[in-house]
């Protein structure tokens, strides 16, 4: 506190590797107490100003912080922290501590995960992340949903894991957006275990339709979308407050048929289906793409993208015929 106060701009400042100290903190497990973290995040917030998104674009990494004026001074920080997902806060968080999530996981009776330094940092940055505010009241008014949270900001399976036994019932809650954890997952980049647990997932299957929501996923590999399907199957085909499927949202994100195929599976009538934001079917939504997405140019996406095309409208090809 006191050496935020004397260097209030020391908070921004970059290192020789562009890393800042919200960068460092959460590098550290051991060294660096959650009241730190905490710290940290209620002053950058603070910082951006009230109605601002620059807390959660700081950790995600979507955007540095000189676009973000300081209310106190008024000038415009010089210092930047460093722009790109995958050098964000959360990216380093997530890759320096995979391995202990996946031991906090099998290792750690469920009272004790709940009270670990580590989870309530987990909790505290998915909370910052998402809703780009620590404060106990979001600025939203709306209810703080640890699922539908987790599932916004691209979290490891392992942690999705434990959210999701910690609040099952959220896997079948809309938020005040009118969107299921499935739908909000849709449109994040996920840290997930591999092409394995694709493998894997298809070899088990999906649970019986019947089934409102389950949690017995301990012996699946699986990916954080796969284990949002595997505990609410039924959430493939229900539309958000605009109309939109799963398979809608995920294929306008950019997401290829690799990812989107538990999807399709869970709901075979969505690739007939328009979508009624943009009035596509669904492998036009994959020919059009996300324009936003930093590796559309790349020539192994450019493959994928056109396999998605391609699979998509080989399970319907009569949509072809429709005006």
């Amino acid at each position: 506190r006191k050496l935020i106060d004397a260097h209030p701009d020391g908070l921004f400042h970059a290192d020789h590797k562009s890393l800042t100290p919200l960068h460092v903190a959460l590098m550290y497990d051991s060294y660096c107490p959650v009241d730190v973290i905490r710290l940290l995040l209620e002053e950058i917030e603070l910082d951006c100003g009230a109605g601002h998104q620059g807390l959660k674009n700081i950790i995600c990494g979507q955007s540095s912080m000189n676009k973000y004026s300081n209310d106190k001074g008024g000038c415009i920080r010089s210092s930047t922290i460093l722009c790109g997902t995958e050098n964000s806060p959360l990216a380093i968080f997530w890759e320096t501590h995979s391995s202990k999530f996946s031991f906090l996981q099998d290792h750690i009776p469920e009272q004790e995960k709940q009270q670990s330094e580590l989870w309530q940092k987990t909790v505290l940055l998915i909370r910052a992340a998402y809703h780009g505010s620590v404060i106990d009241t979001l600025p939203t008014g709306e209810t703080f949903r640890l699922v539908h949270a987790a599932a916004g900001v691209g979290c490891p399976p392992a942690v999705m894991k434990f959210c999701i036994q910690l609040h099952p019932e959220q896997t079948c809650e809309v938020d005040i957006y009118g969107q299921m954890p499935l739908a909000i997952a849709m449109t994040a980049s996920f840290m997930d275990n591999g092409e394995d647990d694709f493998v894997k997932f298809h070899e088990v299957g999906p649970p019986p339709s019947e089934i409102t929501y389950s949690t017995d996923f301990s012996d699946l590999l699986m990916s954080s979308i796969q284990i949002l399907l595997y505990c609410n199957p039924k959430a493939a085909g229900l539309v958000d407050h605009e109309g939109r499927l799963p398979l809608h949202i995920g294929l306008s994100s950019g997401k290829t048929w690799d990812v989107m195929t538990p999807i399709f599976k869970a709901e075979p009538r969505a690739v007939s289906i328009r979508d009624p934001k943009t009035l596509l079917f669904p492998f036009m939504i994959a020919a059009v793409g996300n324009k936003s997405r930093l590796d559309d140019e790349d020539d192994f996406f450019q493959d994928a993208k056109l396999a998605t095309i391609f699979l998509a409208l080989r399970e319907n090809p009569s949509v072809c015929l429709v005006l």
